[in-house]
């Protein structure tokens, strides 16, 4: 199965509006794009490649924002750590 194969399968789920950033959208979640003013009616479904790049890039945001997230929750228990080592 070549690569040119997989890049014309749509996703059902996934639709394109006409912006040049940010043009794939949920379809349960949206079928007006607010930026263009596309209507999912008019527009095609989302290629399943593009799909999944979209997906790929907002689990390794959201690894960065957990990561993120985990440091500052130690530097905060430590904080606190010392806080109630001086009241005792």
């Amino acid at each position: 199965m070549s690569n040119d194969y997989l890049k014309e399968i749509t996703h059902p789920a996934f639709w394109d509006c006409n912006c040049d950033e940010d043009y794939i959208h949920i379809k349960s979640e949206a079928l007006h794009c607010d930026k263009c003013g596309a209507d999912e009616d008019d527009m095609p479904d989302s290629h399943t490649t593009e799909v999944l790049y979209m997906l790929l890039d907002q689990a390794r945001g959201l690894d960065s924002m957990l990561f993120k997230l985990s440091i500052q929750s130690k530097r905060h228990l430590k904080m606190v750590a010392a806080i109630e080592g001086a009241i005792e």
